[in-house]
């Protein structure tokens, strides 16, 4: 579609007007309606009429003073008639609107609308609307759709990596049918033999890369199978030998110097002897997952297990065999028989059989069946039976119980206990524990049941969930939970709460009746006031004393993992207040009203009193540093760092953005003080007094009005004085250096001297002869009555010089410069007559001392080998310079000359095929130039830089911007021998060579050695392994026993610390067993 014309809204014209009516502003269109029916457009529309929907999927771009193309894609499976569409501005404005009575097409379904209009606007700038990306102009191939395709490089084929470009078949040739250094990226199959006859690089004939080479090698000598440190074709192998095979001879070696290790993953057959050798060291062979081998050494062989020192072997100079360190076995040789019934003395343990608890291990030969005696339980663990029955039970120590004896039948569950009774056990008298300086004893009379000690006492229940609970009055008055809670009153436990009273708690005391402790060290303690049926997070009010010793009155979430605070206050010295802050993390403060409206932080209901300055560091939403408010209309105070302003709002918005006004600013650098900065009039009641000199419209015209007539003094760039539009003026003219009066000439003695008429004078400015009719006054020379006359004819616009008769003249000057001689040709000096139309033809010849050509000058080569052209020449009549064009017309030179008028070279050409010109000398610019296209710096196997010289005295410095490989632009330092910055094509960023600022905003910090977002990751990362406020420290690990007190030298292995003590009872203090745990803070 071409030359379609599109309908302005008048909502899309008002867009276009920038505000305060100071010209147009530019807007992007952001989307495009879609109409399915004509209409009439009217330029009130808001809204496309018969609107389907939007799409964004369109592009544009200026082809002419009035004229955009426009390119609408729809690929979605809507089907419809398209009769119009409208532009949408990217605040919801419709700007135009394009409609016709008949389809401008149909779309179906499975098709895709693909729509290009030329778009003339006939009233507006288009340079005005900006549009959208225009990829899809022409739009880009994909295995899935035609499109535009770019050719991939030579650089990028190579590469492999690229899926968006095409591959030429030169380029395919170079990359995949080369015979030397051909590369494969996926698998290679080979019908025949695949041979090499010589090494890369790194000697090797084959070569399997992937991070570290696997390198096959025939050296001539030697086939091996080789490892590399690296990858590349240079990589060489590095110090192990997995596989060597002697070509000679065929004999392999597996791991030849050692320091690898050789694996066979299944059966190994050895035909022939399996020899295995460590020189004159001992030989080893593993057998099995036990890890102990079998050895040889030139004294003995056996078998030996390192975890636990198990050996045996036959010494080869004893003739036995041995165990461990070097015992005999017993054998019939070496041990008789033993006396078995006459008794034994032995010197060493006596074992005895098992025995359960009907037939004990250990019994009594007149004990009847035996069945009275010991038997053997468990491992460490032995009893006693009677007539078959178990009576007592010893058992060991171990898996975290003490030693201990059970009588009867009681269940061992009390790892603590050293007896245990299963059933009654009656005492008369005191029981008394303890066999210390501190005893407990336990006793009743008729009226109390005691329970006293000497020292402290502790009272409990060690079970994970045990309760300890205080009866009275034969019901529960108090308990204690586990996690160290009390309960007063009520059952119901929070499970954080240390104490928990249902009822009044009061306590007296004329200081600190309740004192809110941390219990020691420097951190925080607090008070929390609680709804328990408050919304989620507004349950709790917060008083705290923190840890750096503030004051606050804070709200806390629920999980008490975050806090604002609304009062806080912090500490000076010695009992000193500091600081008091309120509403710390935003909020506002009300004074002496309820009435909040919803935007300031401090809002008060009567006077504001400071002793000391009022500071505003900000400004508030509209721009407002300090606002007055009274009626429709706001005032404020601005302060935007360079420039502060006492500005005004519009009516009916007095908390808004200031208006068009500027009745005072001042820049906060100069000082320059600006009254009424947009034109606005400005009153001063009394007497204006200047210091200094007083400006008025410096780049226009000044104006001052004195008294109450309607003239006034002005000043501008040709004038100054006074001006009255019905009283007259008077003026200084500063080209002229004349002042006049109603635009007359005033006469002082600088422009005028008195003529005496027999004295005569000189005139040295204009003189008029002013006369009315034809002839107005005549200029008469008489000289002894010959009275030739100069003057003037009205009705003509000529003045002449007549004969002495004044009948006719002999002079004509016309007003537009033409010169006449009525009555004779005029004559020069020595009778020479001047040419004219009468005898000279003036397209015949040019004057050789100057001339004016009104037509072109025409120089024509006479053949085409030889150039023609405008020669330039010295005072000695050599050429310096040819303006001249070539023999074979393919373009026209500037050349300069040598000394004796030769040819010397073409500083500039200029080619006639496609109008550039070349400049093939050193160009000096010493003003101002304008490049209104974008400039090119170009030449063949060149990196393009622009060298700038500081030509300062004392400096003489350089400094280079040049075009950096792959795209991108980079500075060359003075030297020219380092590249100091550099950005590449996507506009990452480097420094001395090191990439210093991505493209996401990465900043890389050189002297920590790592990027930014690695620096903030680190702290955040520390700043969330802090514990919040009030949280509790976890066990990290399980319990670990240390040992006794007196092999830990005092003090557990950082990070260990003591969860707990044990004693045997004895009272020896070396003797107590320290437990620790691994703690984190969350």
């Amino acid at each position: 579609m071409a030359g379609n014309l599109i309908y302005i809204t008048d909502a899309g014209r008002a867009a276009l007007v920038a505000p305060g009516n100071t010209g147009t502003t530019a807007h992007q269109v952001t989307q495009i309606g879609l109409s399915t029916a004509a209409f009439v457009f009217k330029p009130d529309m808001t809204a496309l009429p018969s609107e389907l929907k939007r799409i964004t999927t369109f592009g544009g771009d200026t082809v002419a003073k009035d004229t955009i193309h426009i390119v609408i894609q729809d690929d979605s499976a809507d089907q419809y008639k398209l009769f119009g569409f409208g532009l949408y501005l990217e605040n919801g404005v419709l700007f135009g609107v394009y409609v016709q009575n008949d389809p401008i097409l149909e779309k179906a379904p499975a098709s895709m609308l693909l729509l290009a209009a030329d778009t003339v606007f006939a009233s507006i700038d288009v340079t005005k609307l900006v549009f959208g990306p225009t990829s899809f102009l022409n739009p880009p191939a994909t295995t899935e759709r035609k499109g535009v395709v770019e050719l991939a490089t030579q650089t990028e084929v190579d590469d492999g990596t690229d899926d968006t470009r095409a591959v030429t078949p030169k380029t395919a040739a170079n990359r995949y049918a080369a015979l030397t250094g051909a590369r494969f990226t996926g698998n290679v199959s080979a019908s025949g033999g695949i041979a090499s006859t010589g090494l890369d690089s790194g000697g090797a004939n084959f070569r399997l890369m992937n991070g570290r080479d696997v390198i096959l090698r025939n050296d001539g000598t030697n086939f091996y199978l080789l490892l590399s440190g690296g990858s590349g074709l240079g990589a060489s192998w590095n110090n192990l030998r997995p596989l060597t095979v002697d070509t000679a001879t065929g004999a392999v070696i597996l791991d030849g110097t050692g320091a690898g290790g050789a694996y066979v993953g299944g059966p190994l057959n050895v035909k022939g002897m399996l020899n295995v050798s460590n020189g004159p060291s001992e030989g080893r062979m593993l057998i099995g997952p036990s890890g102990g081998y079998f050895f040889g050494t030139g004294a003995s062989a056996g078998f030996y297990l390192p975890s636990t020192g198990a050996m045996f072997a036959f010494d080869f100079a004893k003739k036995n065999l041995v165990i461990g360190s070097g015992s005999e076995v017993w054998h019939a040789a070496n041990l008789p028989n033993p006396a078995q019934t006459t008794g034994i003395t032995m010197s060493g343990q006596f074992l005895a059989a098992e025995g359960t608890v009907g037939r004990p291990g250990i019994s009594f030969v007149n004990d009847g069946t035996p069945d009275t005696g010991f038997f053997h339980v468990a491992d460490g663990v032995f009893a006693v039976t009677n007539n078959g029955q178990e009576t007592m039970r010893f058992i060991a120590w171990g898996n975290g119980r003490s030693n201990r004896v059970l009588i009867g039948t009681a269940v061992d569950d009390d790892p603590n206990s050293m007896l245990l009774v299963a059933g009654n056990a009656v005492t008369r008298g005191l029981h008394r524990f303890g066999s210390g300086a501190v005893t407990t004893w336990s006793n009743s009379d008729a009226a109390w049941g005691f329970f006293r000690s000497n020292g402290h006492v502790s009272i409990g229940s060690e079970g994970a969930a045990g309760i300890v609970q205080v009866i009275a009055g034969n019901a529960e008055a108090g308990r204690f939970v586990p996690g160290g809670r009390l309960l007063v009153g009520t059952s119901a436990d929070d499970g954080t709460t240390a104490i928990q009273a249902k009822g009044a708690i009061k306590a007296t005391s004329g200081v600190g009746a309740i004192v809110a402790s941390n219990g020691g060290g420097s951190a925080q303690t607090s008070m929390i006031l609680r709804r328990e049926g408050g919304a989620t997070d507004q349950k709790s009010w917060e008083i705290l004393h923190g840890g750096d010793g503030t004051f606050a009155i804070r709200t806390p979430n629920d999980a008490y993992s975050a806090a604002q605070n609304a009062l806080w206050i912090t500490r000076g010295a010695g009992s000193a207040v500091g600081t008091v802050v309120l509403m710390q993390n935003g909020g506002r403060v009300l004074v002496g009203t309820t009435n909040d409206d919803g935007k300031n932080a401090l809002q008060a209901n009567g006077g504001i009193a400071a002793s000391g300055g009022i500071v505003s560091r900000g400004m508030d939403g509209s721009g407002a540093n300090f606002r007055a408010i009274g009626g429709q209309y706001g005032a404020f105070m601005r302060n935007d760092g360079t420039v502060v302003y006492l500005l005004s709002t519009k009516a009916g918005d007095a908390e808004g953005l200031f208006n068009d006004f500027r009745p005072l600013s001042w820049n906060l650098a100069s000082g320059d003080v600006t009254i009424a900065g947009n034109g606005s009039s400005t009153v001063v009641g009394g007497t204006l007094t200047t210091l200094g000199a007083l400006k008025l419209n410096p780049s226009g015209e000044g104006v001052i009005r004195a008294g109450s007539n309607d003239g006034y003094f002005f000043g501008n760039l040709d004038r100054c004085g006074w001006y009255s539009p019905t009283k007259g003026s008077f003026q200084y003219h500063h080209a002229e250096r004349a002042l006049k009066v109603n635009d007359k000439v005033v006469w002082h003695e600088g422009n005028l001297t008195p003529l005496d008429r027999n004295l005569g004078g000189q005139v040295n400015g204009t003189l008029t002869l002013y006369g009315p009719g034809e002839y107005g006054s005549q200029l008469v020379l008489n000289a002894n009555g010959y009275t030739p006359r100069i003057q003037a004819k009205a009705s003509t616009q000529e003045w002449m010089v007549t004969n002495g008769a004044n009948s006719a003249a002999n002079l004509v000057v016309s007003d537009n410069g033409l010169v006449n001689f009525p009555r004779a040709r005029p004559q020069w000096a020595g009778g020479l007559t001047p040419y004219d139309t009468g005898n000279f033809d003036p397209n015949a010849k040019v004057n050789k001392a100057g001339d004016t050509m009104t037509g072109d000058l025409r120089v024509k080569q006479p053949n085409n080998t030889d150039a023609r052209g405008l020669v330039l020449a010295r005072a000695d009549s050599t050429a310096q310079a040819w303006i001249h064009g070539t023999a074979n017309g393919n373009y026209s030179a500037w050349a300069t000359m040598n000394p004796d008028g030769s040819w010397k070279s073409n500083p500039i050409t200029v080619y006639n095929d496609d109008n550039r010109v070349q400049f093939n000398s050193d160009i000096h610019v010493t003003a101002l130039s304008r490049f209104y296209n974008r400039p090119t710096l170009n030449r063949d196997g060149w990196q393009a830089d622009i060298a700038m010289r500081n030509n300062r005295p004392g400096y003489d410095s350089w400094s280079y911007l040049r075009a950096r490989d792959g795209g991108g632009v980079e500075i060359i330092n003075s030297a020219y021998n380092a590249v100091t910055w550099s950005v590449d094509d996507w506009g990452n960023m480097y420094m001395r060579g090191q990439q210093t600022l991505t493209t996401n905003g990465n900043l890389n910090l050189t002297w920590r050695g790592r990027w930014l977002s690695d620096e903030i990751e680190a702290i955040w990362g520390s700043i969330n392994t802090r514990a919040g406020a009030g949280a509790r420290v976890q066990w990290d690990s399980g319990v670990n026993n240390f040992g006794t007190v007196d092999r830990l030298n005092g003090a557990l292995p950082a990070p260990w610390v003591v969860c707990g003590l044990s004693g045997p009872g004895n009272g020896t203090a070396n003797a107590i067993v320290v437990y620790g745990v691994l703690l984190r803070n969350q």
